[in-house]
């Protein structure tokens, strides 16, 4: 099976073919669920499905990274052995949750 590869070798499938992304369908079921769930896991489980970050990035982040004026949430990636931040767009209804509720502080609250 051949992986979609774009430019800087960003791959859909792994080494041994299995999809690393949900579907739209699966994106909207997972999402669906969360909302059924307390205010700190539903806006961990918003961050992890709209910017890609791995749950210890998710679990460093800090109100003070919540961009409000420019949608933007900054994300430091643990991945590279440099620092590296990337600042991602997000939905004004999550940026919304986040700022109002301050559930970047308090994931499992």
């Amino acid at each position: 099976m051949a992986a979609f590869t774009g430019g800087d070798q960003w791959q859909v499938h792994d080494e041994a073919g299995r999809r690393k992304y949900l579907s739209t369908e699966e994106l909207e079921r997972f999402l669906n669920a969360a909302n059924r769930l307390a205010p700190g896991p539903r806006a961990l489980c918003h961050v992890l499905a709209y910017t890609g970050c791995r749950v210890s990035e998710a679990s460093a982040l800090t109100i003070h990274q919540l961009d409000t004026d420019r949608l933007t949430l900054t994300i430091k990636t643990l991945k590279r052995r440099r620092t590296v931040f990337r600042a991602v767009p997000v939905p004004p209804a999550m940026v919304a949750m986040l700022a109002g509720t301050n559930q970047l502080a308090s994931w499992y609250a």
